[in-house]
């Protein structure tokens, strides 16, 4: 049985890189699911998750300093098809139906993830997923070790949140860089993320249909404050990925689920 792959492209050659279950993370880290060893490829690049369709899918540069090219065209996210190719820095890669036969010959190959030595999360907050769902257009935040998903919160108006290496902060985090050791990087009130970010972060922010490369904004001394943090307002409908090194936060905002029936429906009570 066939499933989509990403192939990189040698010469004439394809050498099969990994299936595309989900989503694929491109990167020199070793937290990468595709490794691409290229002085303008960063720790983490590009992110390809799957579309709408089997057919489509959506490639996103996560704020690279090289960028990531399709039709020779640097792009922030555009959307690809099978057959479709892209390169981040030398590196040629295509998205194509692959074969069990070459999907069996990468089983066995599949690198471990390990913890870059510059940062380490503390184990006691990589397994918790605390959801409060209680308000319409909740604010979610999803925080990423590389390719791994360590915490998925919701939070509601008058939240704010903290990155941090004490408990007490939202997103607790133990990092050999000092001054990275407590960071206020959100507010969420009247309906407005209120981003800040520091001048140690990257990615990209999707205000309505635009979006922007987190280095670019800086040069807009209107986003810029006096203690040189960028300060970005997110309203509903918008995003933004912002990166530390290989820590990452997306925030987005979502509708709560529809309340399950107390009786299952078609029943009566006795």
């Amino acid at each position: 049985m066939s499933k989509v792959a990403v192939f990189k492209i040698d010469r004439d050659k394809e050498e099969l890189q990994c299936p595309l279950d989900e989503e694929v993370v491109f990167g020199r880290s070793e937290l990468a699911h595709v490794k691409v060893d290229d002085l303008r490829c960063n720790g983490i690049h590009a992110l390809l998750e799957r579309g709408n369709t089997k057919r489509e899918f959506y490639l996103v540069d996560l704020g690279s300093e090289f960028g990531t090219y399709v039709d020779g065209e640097k792009i922030n996210e555009t959307t690809l098809h099978l057959g479709s190719e892209f390169v981040i820095g030398q590196a040629h890669f295509r998205v194509r139906k692959s074969s069990a036969a070459e999907l069996k010959l990468i089983k066995e190959e599949v690198r471990p993830i390990t913890l870059d030595p510059k940062y380490q999360m503390d184990e006691r907050f990589k397994d918790r997923q605390r959801v409060l769902l209680t308000e319409k257009n909740l604010l979610q935040v999803k925080l990423y070790w590389g390719t791994q998903a360590l915490d998925v919160r919701t939070f509601k108006p008058g939240a704010e949140l903290t990155l941090g290496t004490d408990e007490s902060d939202t997103f607790s985090v133990v990092f050999k860089d000092k001054s990275l050791s407590h960071l206020k990087v959100a507010k969420y009130k009247k309906g407005q993320l209120h981003l800040k970010i520091p001048t140690e972060a990257s990615g990209l922010v999707w205000l309505g249909n635009d979006i922007f490369n987190v280095d670019a904004l800086r040069l807009k001394q209107d986003y810029v404050d006096e203690q040189g943090f960028l300060r970005v307002n997110l309203r509903v409908g918008d995003r933004a990925n912002i990166q530390f090194g290989e820590l990452v936060l997306r925030f987005g905002f979502v509708d709560p689920p529809e309340a399950i029936p107390l009786k299952p429906l078609g029943l009566k009570s006795r």
